[in-house]
């Protein structure tokens, strides 16, 4: 019984109970550094069912550059946009940008990411995460980038916005529990970091760092929890089950070395 209770102790340590769920530690700030090894894959996670208007109206605000706290954000009209996960259904209640891309995808940053912020009936927040290499012109974001608010004073609305155009057509993604990357830091929030790269024009993140010269974005916070995904090859960390069940493979062959020396 020693044997067994040494093996699932590691296992506790690792951040992983038998059973497949995973144990956080204490630390749940955004945003993170994403690594190959904080990251443990899970083919299961649960599919993204997004269902955005394709023709919808923008209200587009500058909510106080060049501050590094604030941002370009597009607020959506009630209806227009939500995303169910898990059974859970979340209202998309607006879209904003940071630049550079706030998390870390093995050390390395992306020049632009854009925040979709949802919230359930209960209130849980959801937010998922684009990043953007510069390259090709985005025409899905153009209509924003094009007029981009100059000043809080400078509200800006755009008419038959196809939220979808924002989404790539694989959803394969990071998730991990952390916070708000804006005061006041609000934990409990469920992060998505989709794994599909974006791209924008060096004109259009131009445009955008003309309003923020020292940029907006948050720096990277510490972690000690355990991000999920379902990109395969990605981790170097078994994924939970696997792990648990070689453990518990491990189990009798601790016992019968345990009986030889007795």
């Amino acid at each position: 019984m020693r044997a067994v209770a040494k093996l699932l102790l590691w296992a506790y340590t690792l951040g992983i109970a038998v059973g497949g769920s995973s144990v956080v530690s204490a630390g749940f700030q955004s945003p993170i550094d994403i690594t190959s090894y904080n990251t443990y894959y899970n083919p299961y996670l649960p599919a993204f069912d997004f269902n955005y208007s394709s023709s919808t109206t923008l209200d587009v605000h500058n909510t106080g550059s060049p501050d590094t706290e604030a941002t370009v954000k597009a607020f959506v009209g009630a209806g227009a946009g939500s995303l169910t996960v898990g059974g859970t259904s979340y209202d998309l209640l607006q879209f904003h940008f940071h630049a550079p891309a706030e998390h870390l995808i093995n050390g390395v940053s992306s020049a632009l990411e854009l925040h979709f912020v949802h919230r359930s009936l209960a209130g849980q927040l959801l937010v998922v995460g684009s990043l953007f290499e510069v390259g090709a012109f985005n025409s899905a974001i153009d209509p924003i980038f094009s007029d981009l608010p100059t000043s809080s004073a400078d509200p800006k609305t755009v008419n038959g916005f196809n939220l979808n155009s924002l989404l790539p057509n694989v959803l394969t993604s990071f998730r991990y529990d952390g916070s708000l990357t804006t005061s006041p830091y609000t934990e409990g929030v469920k992060w998505n970091v989709l794994t599909t790269h974006a791209t924008l024009s060096q004109t259009q993140l131009d445009a955008f760092l003309a309003l923020f010269p020292s940029g907006d974005s948050r720096e990277e916070q510490d972690f000690h929890g355990r991000v999920r995904t379902d990109l395969a090859g990605f981790s170097s960390i078994p994924e939970p089950t696997s792990m648990a069940i070689g453990l518990l493979c491990m189990i009798p062959l601790a016992a019968r070395s345990r009986r030889k020396k007795a």
